[in-house]
């Protein structure tokens, strides 16, 4: 099936502007009494100044136009992992192919993409350029950045979304749903979902916790934007103090299986076999959270943990998957 893209940008409610790459089935040809009708490319003009879109690069098009878009059942917003972006990872790929078989599928960026990108809050016209990315981004940003993706794809005409993240992501798109509780979520979708509980960590590995107190400290001191050099388990990054406590604090905020229990829709928690045992045994962890008939697991077999030669598979099982939520 042909496809289509659009690179949206979209605001949030607090002055961040992030952007996304929006897949979908392009739309049906133009009919005989419009030959002159241009290609789908050429349907999305610039938006006015006087006339702001909440998805402002590329305003759906007007209903005038020769061209007949029919909302597709669903449509995937594709949440990164820690530091990753819209056009890396697995997600780029595998939007396509959801897009091949009739889906929508906007890969976003979140405040969070990049290790450090410049920001657009400004507190003030003539303050610095604030930073931000996953060094300075709070766990709990997921709740503004994935409402104004939602926001701009409702302003497109999308209806029904199912939220679909990747590592850290899959973790964001649990707890949004479950903080939120939209009606139009028909379901999530999560891959390498990471288990964040503190009874998780390994034993014998004290860094991680030195690391938090670390953290903690220097956020009571009031130097919560002291940055460290990091690891939350398997590699170091460079955070925030804030942030680290943020993402990996007591308060767990980001461990998805407690929100993973509060959700009311269905959930599909897939994951990798050379990822290890933890990752597929907190796939099917997660799936018995959501409870008997909504919660589901896959691992693929040879899998790792970006998926990579195994997209065709990834977005087979998803499209089935989405088949039967459509049922």
């Amino acid at each position: 099936m042909p496809i289509q893209t659009d690179l949206c940008s979209f605001p949030t409610a607090d002055g961040e502007t992030l952007h996304g790459l929006l897949f979908t089935p392009a739309p049906s040809s133009p009919t005989p009494s419009s030959p002159s009708s241009p290609p789908p490319s050429t349907l999305h003009p610039a938006p006015s100044p006087q006339s702001p879109s909440p998805c402002n690069l590329h305003p759906a098009p007007s209903s005038s136009s020769p061209f007949t878009l029919h909302p597709p059942p669903f449509t995937l917003v594709l949440v990164h992992g820690v530091a990753g972006t819209f056009y890396t990872g697995p997600f780029p790929a595998v939007a396509r192919l959801l897009a091949e078989r009739g889906h929508a599928a906007f890969c976003i960026n979140t405040r969070g993409h990049d290790w450090i990108s410049p920001s657009t809050i400004r507190p003030s016209p003539s303050s610095v350029t604030p930073l931000s990315g996953s060094t300075y981004e709070n766990f709990e940003d997921c709740l503004p950045d994935l409402d104004a993706a939602l926001s701009c794809l409702s302003e497109r005409g999308h209806r029904r979304f199912v939220l679909m993240g990747h590592s850290m992501g899959a973790a964001k798109c649990i707890y949004y749903q479950a903080t939120r509780q939209r009606t139009d979520v028909a379901g999530i979708v999560t891959c390498s979902c990471p288990e964040r509980s503190l009874a998780s960590r390994p034993e014998g590995r004290s860094d991680f916790f030195d690391h938090l107190a670390r953290a903690q400290a220097l956020l009571a001191e009031g130097r919560g934007e002291k940055l460290l050099w990091a690891s939350p388990g398997r590699a170091f990054g460079l955070y925030t103090a804030r942030t680290f406590v943020s993402k990996y604090g007591r308060e767990e905020i980001n461990n998805p299986l407690p929100h993973a229990a509060r959700l009311d829709r269905p959930l599909l928690a897939i994951a990798g076999s050379r990822e290890g045992p933890a990752l597929a045994d907190q796939a099917r962890r997660l799936a018995e959270a959501v409870g008997p008939g909504r919660g589901s697991s896959h691992v693929f077999d040879g899998a790792g943990h970006y998926y990579r030669s195994h997209e065709p598979a990834l977005a087979d099982h998803i499209a089935a998957w989405l088949a039967h939520l459509a049922i």
